[in-house]
């Protein structure tokens, strides 16, 4: 999975400078209103979210009483959470490790 990761991301990177993908991208960011934001950034956007789900939920749980009957579930989208926001911090770390390396 990561190696499938990786080769996408080393794609996007020879994408970005190439003119007629510039073009591209460009022109259907016009045409859906869209902020200017590089096609990275916006694939990350949604993955960002995520990473702050652990924090929402933390707070629930902050809230919610021993023995409420949803206390042990929101205990556990807690946990959960916060394992998947570790997995995506790790693999964007190694992510910008690869583009270090495939840029030197």
């Amino acid at each position: 999975m990561i190696n499938t990761i990786i080769g996408i991301f080393l794609e996007l990177s020879k994408l970005e400078n190439n003119i007629i993908y510039q073009n591209f991208f460009e022109e259907c960011r016009l045409q859906a209103n869209m902020i200017e934001l590089k096609l990275d950034g916006f694939l990350l956007s949604p993955i960002q979210r995520i990473c702050q789900y652990p924090l929402q939920l933390n707070e629930l749980l902050k809230y919610t009483t021993n023995d409420h009957r949803d206390y042990e579930n929101i205990r556990q989208a807690v946990d959960t959470m916060r394992d998947v926001a570790s997995f995506i911090n790790e693999r964007k770390r190694r992510m910008e490790y690869v583009e270090v390396v495939h840029k030197w």
